[in-house]
C-alpha cells in the first residue's frame, strides 16, 4: 500500500514496497480502495509484470460508477485483467453497494455480482468467470 486516503490511515500503514503475488506463473498486484484509482499505482504494478490487478474497495454508488469508468480503461490500456471486490452494507458513514466485477484485457466486463454477496473466480487461461452468488444469507449488523 503506497497510496492511502485520510480515512484509510487508521486501518493501514503506508508501505515502501509494492507487493506482487504469484500463482502458477500469473503475477497479481493487490490494491486497496484509494490506491487502486491512482495511475501511478497501476503503472508500478505493470512495470513489475502484473497480469492481474486485484482491487479491494469500499465504495458507495457514486464510487462504483467512477470505478466502472476507470477500471475498464486500465484493463484495456495495460492489457491486464482487473478484479474489483466491493463490500456490501454499512461502511463508516455511507452504504457500500457491492457490484464486485471482473474485466478482461480488452476492458470488457466479464461478470458482475450486482448487489449480491458472492464470489467471482477468474480463469485467466480462457478469460471466463465462475459466479457463486450467496443466496439467502442472513446479515447482521455489527455495532
Amino acid at each position: 500500500m503506497s497510496y492511502l486516503f485520510s480515512d484509510e490511515l487508521p486501518f493501514f500503514v503506508k508501505g515502501d514496497l509494492e507487493l506482487m503475488l504469484e500463482k502458477n506463473s500469473i503475477r497479481m498486484a493487490p490494491a486497496i480502495c484509494y490506491e487502486s484509482m491512482q495511475p501511478e499505482h497501476i503503472e508500478a504494478a505493470i512495470s513489475k509484470g502484473a497480469q492481474v490487478y486485484l482491487s479491494s474497495v469500499a465504495k458507495s454508488a457514486s464510487g462504483v460508477e467512477r470505478a466502472f469508468r476507470y477500471y475498464p480503461e486500465i484493463a484495456k490500456r495495460y492489457e491486464i485483467f482487473v478484479l474489483m471486490s466491493n463490500c456490501l452494507g454499512p461502511c463508516d458513514d455511507f452504504e457500500s453497494v457491492g457490484h464486485s466485477a471482473v474485466w478482461n484485457r480488452n476492458g470488457e466486463m466479464l461478470a458482475e455480482l450486482n448487489q449480491d454477496e458472492g464470489i467471482l473466480i477468474l480463469d485467466t487461461d480462457n478469460s471466463t468467470v465462475a459466479e457463486y452468488p450467496m443466496l439467502n444469507v442472513q446479515r447482521s449488523r455489527v455495532s
